[in-house]
């Protein structure tokens, strides 16, 4: 399975940090009226950035805009978590939940800041990789347990068992980067990726028939369609770096579908 390109990795981080500002937006009380205000004007910037991209394609000037914008909205999002954290603004999202999207924003942060010198980033380590998206898998996990209704308990009891999954990986992963203090690497890192991948399979089946449920008005919650969808292009771009780093996660034969998935996603607005 091919890497992403330059264009697609842009395609993909524009349209997740603007689904994150649409989220914003919507959580956000009527009442907080100047947040609103800038939320609504990152969604727009977010879309002209997509449109341009899609009709002019990457360069190094690109770059240099979408890290202003990125590490603007970056900004935007943090002062939003301390506003959060010191209860001084009316959000329904908690601060561990910005936790995660200021995590991916930075990433993207990361990226814009060697394309814009010219230069291919650097692949995240293993290590470095599984802390980024595992945090992100148990977050969307432990997000879906408190978004669906009290009254829908098997629901509850077999998303818990991802949660419970994820902590568990988490936990190793740690250790595994203490392991690699005094040895370049470590000899079960492909069978833990693989057993990470079938895992998010299992979790993105899940989701979808979540989704599936929604759709039929067969679920009770208390979210949107679009905050269930979010979960499936961010998984399914964490498959594909697991599949570029362990080939063996092809064989679990989910890796195309995943591809299709993230093209359908990135080009949305085409």
């Amino acid at each position: 399975m091919n890497p992403l390109t330059m264009d697609e990795e842009h395609a993909f981080w524009l349209n997740i940090l603007l689904d994150h500002a649409v989220f914003v937006r919507d959580f956000l009380s009527p009442s907080e009226r100047e947040h609103v205000r800038v939320a609504n004007y990152y969604i727009r910037q977010f879309e002209q950035m997509i449109h341009r991209l899609h009709e002019q394609g990457p360069s190094i000037q690109f770059a240099a805009q979408s890290l202003q914008l990125a590490e603007h909205y970056y900004r935007f999002e943090g002062h939003l978590q301390a506003l959060r954290i010191k209860n001084e603004i009316i959000i329904n999202l908690t601060p561990t939940y910005l936790i995660g999207t200021l995590n991916e924003n930075e990433e993207y942060i990361r990226l814009c800041k060697k394309w814009a010198e010219g230069e291919t980033p650097a692949a995240l380590s293993t290590p470095k990789l599984l802390n980024l998206w595992l945090d992100d898998m148990l977050g969307h996990a432990l997000l879906l347990v408190n978004i669906l209704d009290p009254i829908e308990a098997e629901m509850i009891e077999k998303t818990q068992r991802l949660v419970d999954a994820y902590e568990k990986y988490k936990l190793k992963n740690f250790a595994i980067q203490k392991y690699m203090r005094f040895m370049p690497t470590f000899p079960g890192e492909h069978r833990f990726t693989y057993d990470i991948a079938r895992t998010t399979i299992v979790f993105n089946e899940w989701v979808d028939e979540v989704i599936h449920m929604f759709r039929n008005d067969e679920v009770l919650n208390r979210t949107t369609l679009p905050f269930l969808e979010h979960h499936l292009p961010e998984s399914c771009y964490f498959l594909l770096q697991l599949a570029q780093r362990n080939p063996s996660v092809n064989q679990l034969g989910e890796t195309s579908k995943s591809r299709e998935i993230l093209t359908r996603y990135i080009t949305r607005f085409q």
